[in-house]
């Protein structure tokens, strides 16, 4: 039996909007990622988080350091969340303008998208993730390093 690959297969599925079948000529899709990677998971990471403001206290002194930690309260700019969810699982979709042209998928195109059709992208992409989720089991860790649950 092989072992299995720590490593994220470049693949993608297309992934049909407002419950259409992909076999359908009016269909609209978004096309995924099969799987996003540990660097994809760190952007949408750092996306959300605006700052932390560390006093320079904090930096020398112990019981300085201590309190920061309980009393951590980081700054999220949930302006980006939708956004960069879609950019980074997203590689591409059939959307079109009111002339009929496709739109380039980017992050202009992304933010200028109407709010039913962000949402329903963001849907997409969360059921997308959770059924990914689910297939490759959840990551407990054991005495020996990360092991996966089946």
């Amino acid at each position: 039996m092989p072992k299995q690959s720590r490593f994220v297969k470049p693949e993608s599925i297309r992934l049909p909007l407002y419950g259409a079948a992909l076999d359908d000529p009016e269909c609209e899709w978004i096309e995924v990622k099969r799987q996003i990677n540990y660097g994809d998971q760190q952007k949408m990471a750092a996306a959300l988080i605006d700052g932390i403001d560390i006093p320079a206290e904090a930096i020398g002194d112990e019981s300085a350091r201590s309190k920061f930690k309980e009393t951590l309260r980081l700054k999220l700019d949930i302006e980006t969340d939708g956004p960069y969810k879609i950019l980074v699982w997203g590689l591409d979709w059939n959307l079109e303008d009111g002339d009929g042209g496709v739109v380039e998928f980017c992050l202009d195109a992304i933010t200028n998208l109407d709010i039913a059709t962000a949402a329903e992208i963001n849907r997409a992409i969360d059921a997308h993730a959770t059924s990914v989720g689910i297939r490759r089991g959840k990551a407990k860790r054991g005495s020996r390093g990360l092991k996966l649950k089946s």
